[in-house]
């Protein structure tokens, strides 16, 4: 679903350049339809048919999701951890104030937006917002009807290739990977609007830089960034909670990329492209520090010890303040 979410997206660019924007709306609102019809292709997730107590059909689930290698022993275990995960996990509201209050969803809160925050202030909303113009301002050779083509062309081929690795070397890796290159490219195309703005400096000898930065950009904005922030998202909240914590840092996280592409222009036009892009570089740079020493491995784990790792520091405590107690050591 990222995928073609990402592959819905991307029709803007190839075909927007060559439409009216009668004919693009009604493309569009068709292609719109698509990620409805698959939905009724999609399983339901074992733990919300748990919590329905639909067990016969989460266990249906189960079998579909795993390998061919796994036996009845490997079913009715994993029926049992999802069965008690989801017990434990009910037993507390799913409430916005309970999602702000208590502290064994703060980490998870915390980087459920840093993560949004990465998403929105990497650039990407504005790229894709302004491609043609920031195209046209680079006095590049190829044109921005063509350049709008390729751009979505080898961002859906970013997404396709996240699909590939990201189960291979892990939610982390790659979004350390995605955020660095990210900010050198957008540190490399604020450079070069800085040379060809404010200095005198010949920038026809590196007239390749512009093109070159947005398609790095483009490729590992796909393969990290936008691809694992909900992947991600997905699997930091219990099954209580998800549902209102998803929703509503998504809203926020709207609005606020909707603030970002908005004053994009104006302070464009006061500041310089440069600065704007640079601001992006240093939010990506962050991202990439962010991903390295804060962000948990989330590959390959169930909901139980993603939260054991998220509340480590607390169980710890918990653990030495009990042995303390009792006078075990």
């Amino acid at each position: 679903m990222i995928i073609l979410r990402i592959l819905l997206t991307d029709i803007g660019f190839v075909i927007g350049p060559y439409v009216s924007f009668k004919t693009f709306a009604i493309i569009s609102a068709c292609a719109s339809i698509i990620p409805v019809v698959c939905t009724f292709f999609i399983p339901e997730s074992p733990y919300h048919l748990i919590k329905k107590g639909n067990k016969d059909e989460a266990k249906k689930v189960i079998k579909k999701l795993a390998n061919d290698a796994s036996d009845e022993a490997f079913f009715e275990k994993e029926l049992k951890e999802i069965g008690s995960s989801v017990e434990k996990d009910m037993k507390n509201k799913g409430t916005i104030c309970e999602l702000l209050t208590k502290k064994i969803y703060r980490k998870s809160l915390i980087i459920h937006i840093c993560i949004k925050l990465i998403l929105h202030f990497c650039g990407n909303d504005v790229i894709k917002s302004y491609m043609q113009t920031i195209i046209n301002a680079t006095g590049s050779s190829l044109s921005s009807r063509n350049a709008s083509v390729i751009f979505g062309i080898v961002n859906f081929i970013g997404a396709l290739a996240s699909g590939q690795v990201v189960d291979r070397f892990g939610r982390r890796p790659l979004l350390i990977v995605s955020c660095l290159l990210c900010s050198v490219s957008m540190f490399c195309l604020g450079l070069y609007f800085y040379l060809q703005d404010v200095t005198s400096y010949n920038v026809d000898i590196i007239s390749w830089l512009p093109v070159t930065s947005l398609m790095l950009f483009e490729v590992f904005v796909a393969i990290g960034i936008l691809s694992l922030n909900f992947m991600i998202a997905s699997e930091l909240y219990p099954i209580n909670i998800k549902a209102v914590a998803v929703s509503t840092v998504t809203l926020l996280s709207q609005t606020l990329g909707f603030g970002v592409q908005f004053a994009f222009q104006p302070l464009n036009e006061i500041l310089g492209e440069y600065t704007c892009l640079w601001f992006f570089s240093i939010c990506c740079f962050l991202g990439f520090l962010f991903a390295l020493f804060i962000l948990p491995e989330t590959k390959g784990k169930s909901f139980d010890e993603i939260q054991r790792i998220l509340n480590r520091q607390k169980s710890e405590k918990a653990i030495n303040s009990n042995n303390h107690e009792t006078g075990k050591f």
